[in-house]
Formats: structure tokens, sequence, C-alpha cells
């Protein structure tokens, strides 16, 4: 639906109580301009609002025609269970790999899967692609970034398959589009540990590993068939995005270490403070060090996620633990072969136990930069012309969130450059400051700001779409 220039209004539900987003140019008549928008949605087009919503509900319904049970999502690609793979031989093993000269393929007796290719690369290798190319004059310079938001969001939320990583990967409009995916620092999940498997991942369910889950060929393929460093597979030798970053030996830094993935610290109880163990010269020498992983053209083959199994209710499901969510859940099945997409495997310090406040906040913010700036120059030379990006290390990691929000600012002028379409993916709310500052961001940058927050208003379901640049968009659907 057209609404005039003039008029830009979001309506939702935020934080407990009800917000009124109103601007337009005489605010003395806003009564009288909401009075007559609900009266134009809910009288003079009840259709739109009944189309909208039927739309959504009707996408979520068609879910369940055609899952399967999660638990099974490594026997459904290779046709046995895990364990029983890793006990063949390396050589019998690799039987299931071949090329065909572009791009390698897994072929088991559940089929044939495309893995693409797999290359690990630090971010001064990515700038100096980016030069190359730009040289080519090939980028549009028009690139801009927008957010999408989910509030109160819980598994049988209609909105999810907009903040879902695996519903976005399944989504046909996302074919050869690049994700962030955070991970470890050797581009697996979970415990990181080769021998936990791939079947790990799901007594974790961060977004990370159901972007490993979603893509579980490609999944398979890191774990087992990765060649790197003369070795294949992660069991004799791990991939380390860090292996050429020099790490904190002593003293009042601790020790650092890289151990099955993870960025560890020992020490004897006293750290120093922020700001002693980087300068900022000393970060930006240190971010071209750090690698990324780099998995292009990869087959999706499961979508939405942690659906539930036929005789529960969305209310039962809901109130089920996230474990059990995942153990017993159903995934959306993605039979399409093209359905592929590149993925960008980037890592954040784990701070958790540790803790802020430290001198590694300094190591911390240089990895975030890293990471974002990795992955958008990864994301263009791939030649994608659509990226997401995650909060990434903003979860069980600890990180905090502005400092994830400097990164992102810190590459708006490449998000600009590239000329992509860059979507901050949000799964479940941020803090109406972070939205803000994202806001004010994107203008700063003369991308405009289009910023979606999607949930559900009391059984309500309404579209705010103005389809313009430079102010705030709400989408209640």
């Amino acid at each position: 639906m057209f609404l005039p220039s003039w008029l830009k209004i979001g309506i939702g539900i935020g934080k407990g109580e009800q917000m009124l987003l109103v601007e337009y140019r005489t605010r003395r008549c806003a009564l009288f301009v909401v009075g007559l928008l609900f009266c134009f949605f809910l009288c003079a087009e009840p259709e739109l609002v009944k189309t909208a919503a039927s739309e959504a509900f009707a996408s979520a319904l068609s879910y369940k025609q055609n899952t399967y049970d999660r638990i099974q999502f490594i026997h459904r690609i290779i046709g046995m269970s895990e364990k029983d793979f890793a006990t063949l031989s390396t050589e019998k093993r690799q039987g299931f790999v071949f090329s065909d000269g572009e791009s390698s393929f897994l072929r088991t007796s559940c089929g044939t899967f495309a893995v693409g290719s797999f290359e690990v690369k630090n971010i001064q290798e990515l700038r100096d692609l980016w030069a190359a190319k730009q040289k080519k004059n090939i980028s549009a310079g028009k690139g801009f970034l927008r957010v999408v938001e989910g509030v109160g969001t819980k598994n049988s939320s209609w909105f999810r398959s907009f903040v879902d990583i695996g519903a976005l990967q399944a989504n046909p409009c996302n074919k050869g589009t690049a994700f962030q995916v955070a991970s470890n620092f050797n581009a697996l999940e979970a415990g990181g540990d080769p021998c936990d498997g791939v079947t790990r991942y799901l007594y974790t369910t961060a977004q990370g590993e159901e972007a490993s889950i979603s893509a579980a060929p490609a999944a398979i393929y890191r774990m087992y068939f990765a060649q790197h460093h003369g070795v294949v597979g992660q069991f004799e030798q791990q991939i380390n995005f860090l292996e050429d970053v020099p790490l904190p030996h002593g003293g009042t830094f601790g020790v650092g270490r890289v151990h099955n993935g993870y960025l560890e610290v020992q020490h004897g109880g006293v750290l120093s403070k922020p700001g002693t163990m980087l300068s900022f010269a000393e970060m930006e020498r240190l971010i071209p060090l750090v690698k990324v992983g780099v998995h292009s053209q990869v087959q999706v083959t499961s979508g939405l996620a942690m659906l539930p199994p036929n005789g529960y209710s969305a209310k039962t499901w809901d109130a089920k633990s996230l474990m059990e969510k995942s153990l017993k859940g159903e995934n959306v099945i993605v039979d399409d072969p093209e359905q592929r997409v590149t993925q960008i495997f980037t890592a954040a310090q784990n701070l958790a136990q540790l803790g802020t406040g430290t001198c590694w906040d300094d190591m911390a913010r240089m990895l975030l930069h890293a990471a974002y700036e990795g992955t958008v120059r990864a994301a263009y030379v791939s030649g994608c012309s659509k990226l997401y990006l995650t909060l990434v290390g903003g979860g069980v990691f600890n990180n905090r969130i502005d400092w994830i929000v400097d990164s992102i600012e810190r590459v708006m002028p490449l998000i600009r450059e590239s000329g992509m379409e860059v979507t901050l993916v949000i799964y479940n709310g941020v803090d109406v400051s972070v939205r803000n500052r994202l806001k004010a961001i994107m203008l700063a940058a003369n991308t405009g700001f289009t910023f979606y927050t999607v949930y559900k208003n009391d059984g309500v379901y309404m579209l705010f779409d103005q389809g313009e640049r430079g102010f705030y968009e709400r989408m209640t659907l």
C-alpha cells in the first residue's frame, strides 16, 4: 500500500509498553492521522491486512508439509550414523568426495550434494583481491545496510523465517547469497574438537550451529575432507584462523593459545586493564593476519529449524527447553540441488569465563574488527551481490554489543563501496540505544536506513513499509 512521503509511521509493541513512532510535517494533526490510518487499514482495505497475515501463516504452515526429524540431519546425508562414518578408513571416506574441476561434491547412498570449494584466507589476502577487483571497476558503489530484528522470538513466532539463519539460507531469493557464520577458529562449531563430530552441533543450537546444520554436506566436508597444511580433514591437524597472529606469552597479559578452535587464556588471576595490550596501531597491524574460512557454493539441505513434531501445540512446544526442541524438533527439507549459498566463517573470542574489563578486551575487539572486515571483503570478492551479517560473539561468548556495532561501523565504507545489499539479522532484540546507534551509523554513511522490527502485536498483524530511505520502518505483519 502506498503512503505519502510526508508520512512515515511505525506502530508496535516494545519493552512491554506501546510505542508510537510518527514523523510528519505538522505534529499537531498526529491523533487525526493515526486514527485515519487505522480506519484506512481496518475498514477501507481490510483485504490487505488479511492477505499479509494469511501469507505469513500459510508460509509457516507449509513448512509442516515437508520436514524431517532434525536429529537425523547427518544420517539423511551420508546414509549412516556419524559414528559409523568416522570408523571408516580415510581411504574409504575419500571415496565419498569427487570434483568436477570447479566444485566438489559429496556422493553417498542418499544422493549427490554440492559442497563447493573451501578456502582459508587472511584479511590481507582479501584486501589484495578487493583492490584487484576494484581496479577492474567492478563495483556499483551504492551498497547499503538494512537491519531485521526479531522481538520476543519464539519457536511459534510466524516471523521466525525472517530471522532464522536456516530459513534465510533456504529462501530461494537467497540463492548465491553470502552468509556470515559464527564458528570457532577452526571453522567448526560447538566444542570445536573434531572427535566430537558434527552431530554435536545439535547440543549447542546457536545460530552458527544452525547455519551449519542447514548446509549439512558442507559441514561434513569441513570436518572430514577440508584440505589444509598438506592434510585432509581436521583430525591430524586443525585449521587455525590465528596461526599467524602473535599471542601474549606471559606477564600480566597471561598466556594465550588456540585449542580446539577456542582462544584460551591462562593467567595467575591478575591481568592488565583494557588498553594496555593493544594500541589502535597494534590492532591495525594484527587485523591483516587474522584468517576467515570461505566456503563457496554449498548446497542447503534444510531450512527453518526446530519446528514442533506432530502432537505438540505451539504453546506446549514453546515451553520446552531449547535442548529438547533441538533433539525432538523437525527441520524443513530443502530438496533443490541449486539452492546454494556462500558461507563465511569468522570467530570471536570467548569471554564467558574470562569476562570483560581486562587487557583481553583489546584482543576481542581486534578480532571482531577482523571478522566483519573479512566477511564483507570475502563476500565481495566471491561475487556475491547480497550478504547477511549476524551479531558474531554477542551471544554465549559474551562480547559486548557496542563492540560489535563498532566493527559494523568500521566496515560501512566497504559496504557502500561494494555495491552489495547487506542485511544485519538480529534474532531476538537489542536495546533501543543499539537501534538508535545503528540508525545513526547508516545515516552517517549516506546509505539512509531501513530498520525492520518484527513481532506479534496482540494477535493483529499489519505491514508498514514506506519503501523509502531515511526513516525508521517497523514491520509487524
